[in-house]
């Protein structure tokens, strides 16, 4: 009888000890070794800011959920698993086995989305705008997302929220031998991860917004960029100043009357009705500026028939300032073109500098005036648009239909020549005479910019 008791109560403490196994986590329940809570008690090695961890959504009002293996990662060994199909986000729980044989799993309801596939011809990805170092042995980009080697066997794995306007979970998961721990969870969109000699450097930013004036949307205003430093065992998170239109506080007069809108009022999106693969066509190094266009097998939001590639050579420019403000610009009616030969500029000047894609004026203390020339159609000429940067804002102080033909260096500054559209008088009958249009100057000297016709 006495060693019945005691079996019976080996049995018990042996219940208890698996039911101690069941873990309520982020809003799931699931069995996970005695292991994991060893395991668990002990911090990842690297120093991080809660207040940087959102909480994941878990699945605690779902019940009878089948999760079905959609892919692995094999180092560390991750086990990807979703539950609805055809619902945002590719996979929704992810399973990480240690290396002590330990299982830690988190849960999304919103969903992570798959880093290298296209579920279409012509949809984006995220590899498509996600700048990782080609040649890196510290970085690998898996179907899923991507790694990052830490000091020893550790891993960092960053997984990806959606690509829409309301932006997903941007997750990173600092994996060692025996813990795994989110050190970083916040909506955003990671543009570039770099490697440093202490670490890595990972900028992001956060949802877009478009602002319109006058009808016309001519500005598309990025949510703020943001940098995520992982060196020395730490990860740090800080915030770049924001792009602000409305008090661009530019050191030149200009008059507004002669800054057109630009026209973006067509919308290229590709198969899944995302915006459509951007082609990068070129770079200006100072100020930095990398030139785009879209893919000419998109489809025009508005006509839903195949987009017309904009017959510019380019129609959109980001810049990143030395502040870290981004800034871009769409030119959707035309876009602009390389530099042609007609186009004299002042021999052996410091001060101008020809691009391929544009001139650059220097105007001092770390500020340029780029200039970009438009589509010209017949005798039609595009927008000639020049744009004002400093090393903390950008915005356009004229930007009109003139067709430029030369850059001269004056004492004070720089003198623009050019030519305006061709005037067209209707005839007695009925045809059309056309003449050439005005030539006219831009005058740029002591702080102030001036128009007018010759």
């Amino acid at each position: 009888m006495k060693k019945g008791y005691i079996l019976l109560g080996l049995i018990c403490a042996f219940m208890s000890i698996v039911l101690l196994g069941y873990k309520k986590y982020n809003g799931t329940t699931k069995h996970v070794p005695i292991a994991y809570h060893k395991a668990y008690v002990k911090q990842v090695p690297i120093a991080y800011h809660k207040a940087y961890v959102e909480k994941l959504m878990g699945f605690e009002k779902y019940e009878n959920l089948t999760f079905k293996k959609i892919g692995e990662i094999q180092d560390p060994q991750v086990i990807l698993l979703n539950c609805w199909e055809n619902e945002g986000g590719d996979f929704r729980k992810v399973k990480i086995r240690l290396k002590n044989d330990a299982i830690v799993e988190y849960d999304n309801r919103g969903g992570w989305i798959k880093f290298l596939e296209r579920s279409e011809p012509l949809s984006i990805t995220l590899a498509d705008y996600l700048k990782v170092p080609e040649h890196s042995q510290k970085i690998h980009k898996h179907l899923h997302g991507v790694t990052l080697d830490m000091q020893g066997e550790d891993k960092i794995l960053i997984l990806f929220g959606s690509l829409g306007g309301s932006l997903g979970l941007l997750t990173l998961i600092y994996i060692s031998p025996d813990a795994a721990e989110i050190i970083f969870n916040q909506e955003g969109r990671l543009l570039e991860i770099l490697e440093t000699e202490k670490g890595y450097r990972l900028l992001g930013q956060a949802s877009l917004s478009q602002a319109a004036e006058g009808g016309s949307a001519y500005y598309t205003y990025p949510g703020q960029k943001c940098e995520i430093l992982i060196e020395e065992d730490k990860l740090s998170f800080k915030e770049f100043p924001e792009f602000n239109r409305d008090n661009l506080n530019l050191p030149i007069v200009y008059d507004q009357i002669y800054v057109d809108n630009l026209k973006n009022d067509k919308i290229p999106l590709d198969n899944d009705g995302d915006v459509a693969k951007r082609e990068k066509i070129g770079q200006i190094n100072t100020p930095l500026a990398e030139l785009y266009n879209y893919s000419s097998e998109s489809w025009d939001y508005h006509t839903k028939q195949r987009w017309d590639a904009t017959p510019g050579d380019f129609c959109r420019i980001e810049l990143t300032l030395p502040s870290g403000v981004w800034v871009m610009l769409e030119n959707l009616d035309g876009g602009w073109s390389k530099l042609t030969d007609i186009i004299k500029t002042t021999q052996n000047s410091a001060k101008i500098n020809k691009h391929t894609y544009g001139i650059t004026l220097d105007m001092g203390s770390d500020n340029r005036i780029l200039i970009l020339t438009g589509y010209k159609y017949t005798s039609e000429p595009g927008l000639l648009t020049l744009l004002f940067v400093t090393p903390n804002s950008a915005g356009m102080v004229f930007n009109k239909k003139v067709e430029l033909l030369e850059v001269i260096e004056t004492e004070n500054g720089y003198r623009l020549l050019g030519q305006l559209p061709a005037e067209s008088q209707e005839q007695a009958d009925g045809a059309l005479l056309e003449t050439p249009g005005h030539r006219c100057e831009i005058l740029i000297e002591h702080g102030e910019l001036l128009f007018k016709e010759l």
